[in-house]
């Protein structure tokens, strides 16, 4: 095998690879967006919220800002 013919066999694995990471990426994200999965997020979320309302150690505005990403959260897992 000359140097054309490794340099070309190089470039074919690095494309398969890539087109491997890129069918293994593109997959990933079906897995985790499962109503289940938003259900279980939103109520995280919602203990959170809970933990930090009852501190009197955080201010009003970390408060808000909580409970407005509660809201999105609870509007994105009802889609």
């Amino acid at each position: 095998m000359n140097r054309q013919q490794g340099m070309f066999l190089a470039l074919g694995i690095i494309v398969l690879l890539a087109v491997a990471v890129a069918m293994w990426s593109f997959r990933q994200p079906a897995r985790l967006r499962t109503p289940e999965r938003a259900r279980q997020n939103a109520n995280a979320l919602q203990q959170q919220v809970g933990a930090v309302q009852s501190n009197p150690n955080i201010p009003p505005q970390a408060k808000q800002w909580l409970e407005y990403n509660l809201r999105q959260q609870q509007t994105g897992a009802a889609r």
